[in-house]
C-alpha cells in the first residue's frame, strides 16, 4: 500500500506489521494524504475516498497513481521497517487471527515454515515477503508500468518462472515481462527516509518537520491490536531462528539490523 498526497509531494510506502496503519491514519485524518492499495496480479487498485465515503476503484494497468518516474524525481518517499525477529512474530498471529489458511497450518511457527509452499498468498504476503522485496514491489507498482499481453484476468494464480510472473489463468497464462526491474539497487539510495518501528516517535518527528506538518502525534494512540502473544523469544527455537536468519537475510543487511546467532543470546 501507498498512502500518498500531491499537496505535500509526498509518498508513505506500507510495509506489513511496521505500525503502517497508524501511520496512515496520521496522515490520512490530518492531511490530505490518499491510501492506494495495489492488487498487482489483477491489474486493480483501491483507494478509499473520505469524502464520498466510499471505495474507489480503477482498472487499466494501475493508471491510478503514479506511473511517471519523471514525476516521481521530486517527491518526498519514506517507509518504516522492523525487526525481522519481531516482525516475524508479529506477522504470524496477524494471519493466525485473521484465519487465512488452515488452522491446522497454525499449529505451530515451526508447523508453518513447513508449509511455506502451500500457504494462501495473503499468509505467504504478510508472513514470509521480506521487507526489501515489499519495499521494491511497492515502488515498482506505483511508479511505472509492466508489459501484459492481456488485461482480461478472471481466476489467476501467480508463480515465479525464470525471470518472470507467470499469471495462470482459465483460458491459458499470462506472463508479465520482470526484466527491467532493478533488484539490485539499495533501497537506502532510492528512498529519502527510513524510520523503524524501533524508533517510531523519533523518526515520525524527522518525517512530519520535513513535510512542514505540525502535529502532536504523540496524542494519537499505536493501534492497539486485539491479538496478545506475549514475548516473541519464546516463540523461537535454535531451528526457526536459523530460518529467519537466513531467509530475512537481506532485511538485517539493509536495514542495519543485528543477527542473533544462539536463540539464547535474543534479547
Amino acid at each position: 500500500m501507498a498512502t500518498y498526497s500531491k499537496e505535500k509531494n509526498a509518498v508513505f510506502y506500507h510495509i506489513p506489521k511496521c505500525c503502517g496503519l497508524y501511520i496512515e491514519n496520521l496522515l490520512i485524518n490530518n492531511y490530505d494524504f490518499i491510501t492506494y492499495n495495489f492488487i498487482t496480479h489483477a491489474r486493480i487498485a483501491f483507494y478509499w475516498d473520505k469524502e464520498k465515503s466510499i471505495r474507489q476503484e480503477f482498472h487499466n494497468n494501475l493508471h491510478c497513481f503514479l506511473i511517471d518516474s519523471e514525476y516521481m524525481k521530486d517527491c518526498y518517499e519514506f517507509t518504516f521497517v522492523r525487526n525481522p525477529y519481531t516482525r516475524f512474530i508479529s506477522a504470524y498471529f496477524y494471519c493466525k487471527f485473521n484465519k487465512f489458511d488452515d488452522p491446522q497450518i497454525f499449529n505451530s511457527v515451526q508447523n508453518v515454515i513447513n508449509n511455506i509452499l502451500l500457504v494462501s498468498p495473503t499468509t505467504y504476503f504478510h508472513i514470509f515477503k521480506t521487507q526489501v522485496q515489499n519495499l521494491k514491489n511497492l515502488k515498482e507498482e506505483s511508479i511505472k508500468e509492466e508489459s501484459i499481453k492481456e488485461e482480461s484476468i478472471k481466476e489467476e494464480s501467480i508463480k515465479e518462472n525464470n525471470g518472470k510472473i507467470e499469471i495462470e489463468e482459465n483460458n491459458g497464462k499470462i506472463e508479465i515481462e520482470e526484466n527491467n526491474r532493478e533488484r539490485n539497487i539499495k533501497i537506502e539510495k532510492s528512498m529519502d527516509f527510513i524510520g523503524k518501528f524501533e524508533t517510531l516517535n523519533k523518526d515520525l518527528k524527522t518525517v512530519f518537520k520535513h513535510l512542514g506538518i505540525d502535529l502532536n502525534y504523540s496524542k494519537y494512540k499505536v493501534n492497539e491490536s486485539p491479538i496478545k502473544y506475549g514475548d516473541y523469544k519464546q516463540y523461537y527455537t535454535q531451528e526457526i531462528l536459523d530460518f529467519v536468519n537466513s531467509h530475512f537475510n537481506e532485511d538485517f543487511i539493509e536495514f542495519n539490523y543485528d543477527k542473533v546467532i544462539d536463540v539464547k543470546d535474543l534479547v
